[in-house]
């Protein structure tokens, strides 16, 4: 998970002359390559008074001979003393090129960035960007895109594996995230519920259906209702049917897992069920068969993903709750959960529904 720091010297520092040292990546751009950064970086984790002047001229050298072109990104790779240890430290140069669709943070060349270089192991990534105001939002939830929030492989620990939305594993915050400008105790809060935001949606988004059916997402929805302190309504099977829900119940009436509606409101102090609110809808088809309408093979596999509207708005909620973004007026999320499996009782062709409004569809 990552957490993001105030300046370098809000970084922890090594407990023990043992202690085993974090990798560092430096992320900056031609205008400002860092150097100044990541050597206070590489004091701080190393926890030495000063940092070698040969390690310091390993540094300039490989940020020196770096090369970005207009489109791609550069790196190096390099060993730096400290005491009698060394310190694994990629330094790194954006695009040259920002097109008017981007931003100067260049967040798809971060993240491609952290995965390369930092989505494993301890990492400490310090950012050298230029107009720090405009670029820090976006190069900080860059890097939390791309470290990796799931794994289920045999081999490694689990991480975020979906369980109950309460008991979820997760990595220790190993990941840390500097920049060459302080950051106040306001801008700290926002960055990190909303790095925690990205990492729930990521890791539900990457869930296999095995894992994430609509029992488990109701679990998670009631995980983040306990988080933030919001309610949570959830109508769910038969009851979607009765209260006039045809069309979700019609998605979703086939499969093993019935179907659900889940609104999660949060209230912030000073407003009323008749404040002028905020709703957020997110789609939430765990898996998406096409129903009897049967996608081909090619066409259905990862459409486990069609209910990445409902993760991310789940983990927008969540974060937009802890961070106290939302001060005057009530948010709302609702989530329409449902598998669109095959079976004897799966839609068909040519049926018609009735939805909430009264209005009648024809499939």
């Amino acid at each position: 998970m990552v957490r993001y720091a105030a300046s370098p010297d809000a970084l922890v520092a090594p407990t023990s002359a043992d202690a085993a040292l974090p990798k560092v990546v430096l992320i900056g751009t031609e205008e400002h390559p860092g150097l100044d950064l990541v050597t206070q970086v590489v004091k701080r984790v190393s926890g030495l008074s000063s940092v070698d002047p040969v390690a310091v001229q390993i540094l300039a050298h490989a940020v020196q001979e770096l090369a970005p072109t207009p489109d791609l990104s550069a790196s190096a790779h390099v060993y730096v003393p400290v005491g009698d240890k060394v310190l694994s430290v990629t330094v790194a140069q954006l695009p040259t090129n920002v097109s008017r669709y981007n931003t100067p943070a260049r967040p798809h060349a971060v993240s491609e960035l952290v995965k390369a270089h930092g989505s494993s192991g301890a990492v400490v990534v310090a950012l050298s960007l230029p107009e720090h105001v405009l670029t820090f939002e976006a190069a900080a939830f860059a890097v939390a895109k791309g470290i990796p929030a799931y794994s289920h492989k045999s081999n490694a620990p689990f991480r975020g594996v979906v369980t109950d939305g309460m008991a979820t594993s997760f990595p220790s915050d190993n990941v840390h995230v500097v920049f060459r400008e302080s950051l106040t105790d306001t801008q700290l809060s926002y960055l990190n519920h909303t790095a925690d935001g990205i990492h729930l949606t990521q890791r539900l988004v990457d869930a296999p259906p095995n894992e994430l059916n609509t029992d488990t997402f109701v679990a998670e929805a009631r995980g983040v209702a306990a988080r933030t302190g919001a309610a949570i309504t959830v109508i769910r099977g038969d009851e979607l049917r009765v209260q006039g829900f045809g069309g979700l119940y019609g998605v979703g009436k086939a499969a093993a897992h019935p179907p659900a509606l889940v609104v999660l409101s949060y209230y912030p102090p000073s407003t009323s069920d008749t404040t002028g609110s905020v709703a957020l809808v997110g789609k939430g088809i765990v898996y998406d068969t096409g129903g009897l309408d049967l996608k081909l093979s090619g066409a259905m596999q990862g459409m486990k993903d069609d209910m990445g509207g409902a993760a991310g708005l789940l983990g927008g909620f969540q974060a937009a709750v802890l961070s106290r973004s939302i001060t005057t007026r009530p948010l709302h999320v609702v989530l329409c959960l449902a598998e669109n499996a095959i079976g004897p009782l799966a839609t068909r062709p040519d049926d018609i529904h009735t939805f909430y409004s009264g209005k009648t569809v024809e499939v």
